[in-house]
């Protein structure tokens, strides 16, 4: 089986990938969300190195200033996922750079942080990076209807699903 935590990690010596820009496209929605659930802690699953946060601030302009915790496994900073749970997770860009088989874990894990609801984007299309060995980033690429009805067995709150950016919202209520 391929390790990718090692490909991603490797991936992300190279200061210009992965940085967290991803998340800027979400700002309206991520914020709308906050606002609903009145949340007051957020987990950024998936936060690649962080710029959207220790750069460009996005939290004190659209999060109500809340610093999100952060987690990535090819990110040696945030590689450990916080102890405790959120108001709200966030995972940009990630789902679709888990193979299959691995998905039930990681949605798990999300909800597992989640204490009000949850905010998933994903890109259902082939990416224009490529891992160390060769294979696209994006792993898992299926249609709007097939991310429903995986998140929804596993949803234990609120959730917002963006399959790629530009299409309506999807909401599972729990």
């Amino acid at each position: 089986m391929t390790d990718y935590t090692a490909l991603y990690k490797q991936m992300h010596e190279d200061p210009l990938v992965f940085g967290g820009d991803t998340t800027k496209s979400y700002v309206k929605e991520i914020s709308q969300l906050i606002t609903k659930f009145n949340a007051s802690s957020i987990l950024d699953y998936g936060c690649g190195k962080g710029l959207q946060y220790t750069r460009d601030n996005i939290h004190h302009d659209y999060f109500n200033s809340i610093m999100p915790a952060l987690f990535d496994i090819g990110v040696s900073e945030f590689e450990q996922l916080p102890a405790g749970t959120f108001d709200a997770v966030i995972s940009i860009d990630v789902l679709e750079h888990i193979p299959e088989l691995q998905l039930e874990h990681v949605l798990k894990q999300i909800y597992s942080k989640a204490n009000k609801c949850v905010f998933l984007g994903i890109h259902s299309y082939t990416a224009t990076k490529y891992l160390p060995n060769g294979e696209n980033v994006h792993c898992t690429i299926r249609p709007v209807e097939w991310w429903i009805k995986l998140v929804s067995q596993y949803a234990t709150v609120y959730t917002v699903i963006m399959v790629n950016s530009h299409d309506k919202p999807w909401v599972i209520e729990k």
